[in-house]
């Protein structure tokens, strides 16, 4: 008489081929070059020699390195100063200055679908200078347009330095063809966007300084004026395909409290528009991509990169630049397998029931 195998136990071995096959798919996995390797090697080299060359600025006006700039970048303001608008965190500001964001960047305007040859507008507040270095050199390396507008003012260690402000850092790197253009306009930041809670000196003498580069200045204290004026500055070439917020500017990111998310913004995510609502929301009403730049820890975490590592990765070994792919097959057999498993738990309990009545 043909011994039956208890039906529990086709149950546990359909479980257990289903386990064997997930973690053999698992342990099996390899990282590969991603497709677009090289083109954000390209970002990432590019913002590396702006860094290198704003370092060098630095050291031309007789600014020391921050002492907590570990890996002596050059991209960590001062914790105070006179054009300083809020407390910012440290940790995070000498996490993006990592010419991986460059690469990270990259990745965000393909998964907005910006293609090359398009444009995009983005605002750039002073207080992330390595983030609006990371976008512009993206765009840089992709063949992209980048319209935007930057503030004077940054909240701690960011570009907080009055002898050095991120729109001053970006002329110098625009002439010396570092990054493709110079600003659209430049606004003070900080308090209703005209650096109200700045010291009213050190303002002055920043916008001094700016004058020989000859930018457009916005000074504009009505809020929907300003929305109005940016948008004019964005699209008086053409419509823009993107729009990006680095860091929180006020008419940038809008005016209320709470954070729209990271990173490419769903159309559901980002909800009504208000009176309050800046230009992130409202390009995404109209149907654009858009992308923010402001919670770099969130940020860094969705796309697996260290959060203020002790040491920097060499170029191009994050996992930015890298994709996993997984064979199909031990996956398949397991999921055959536990199929068959299943089949045969169901026809023995079948006969275990016809065999009790």
């Amino acid at each position: 008489m043909r011994k039956h195998v208890p039906p529990l136990l086709w149950l546990v071995a359909a479980v257990c081929c289903a386990a064997l096959g997930i973690t053999a798919t698992l342990h099996l996995g390899a990282s590969v070059p991603a497709k677009d390797y090289a083109l954000k090697a390209d970002a990432a080299a590019r913002m590396q020699a702006c860094m290198e060359e704003l370092k060098r600025c630095k050291a031309e006006e007789g600014l020391a390195l921050n002492g907590e700039d570990w890996f002596n970048t050059g991209m960590l303001g001062d914790r105070l100063s006179g054009i300083t608008t809020t407390l910012g965190v440290l940790e995070a500001k000498r996490t993006t200055a990592n010419s991986d964001m460059a690469a990270l960047a990259v990745q965000l305007l393909e998964q907005a679908g910006v293609p090359p040859g398009q444009s995009i507008g983005a605002g750039c507040s002073g207080s992330f200078p390595s983030l609006n270095l990371a976008l512009l050199c993206a765009c840089d390396a992709m063949g992209v347009e980048c319209r935007y507008i930057t503030s004077i003012g940054a909240s701690s260690y960011g570009a907080n330095q009055p002898q050095l402000t991120f729109p001053e850092m970006a002329c110098r790197l625009a002439d010396e063809g570092l990054i493709s253009s110079r600003p659209l306009a430049v606004s003070a930041g900080g308090q209703n966007d005209l650096g109200q809670d700045m010291d009213p000196q050190a303002l002055n003498d920043v916008w001094r300084q700016l004058e020989v580069w000859s930018l457009a200045k916005i000074e504009e204290g009505d809020y929907p004026q300003n929305l109005r004026l940016r948008t004019q500055l964005y699209e008086a070439d053409g419509p823009v395909s993107c729009f990006v917020a680095v860091g929180g500017g006020l008419v940038t990111s809008g005016r209320a409290d709470a954070q729209l998310g990271q990173g490419v913004l769903r159309p559901d995510r980002v909800g009504l528009i208000t009176d309050k609502s800046g230009l992130l929301e409202r390009y995404s009403a109209a149907g654009l991509p858009v992308i923010e730049l402001l919670n770099v820890k969130k940020l860094v975490a969705d796309y697996d990169l260290p959060y203020d590592p002790q040491t920097l990765p060499a170029p191009g070994t994050s996992a930015i630049y890298y994709t996993t792919t997984r064979p199909r097959l031990p996956a398949l057999a397991g999921l055959t397998a536990c199929f068959g498993c299943l089949a045969l738990f169901v026809r023995e309990s079948r006969r275990q029931k016809r065999g009790a009545t």
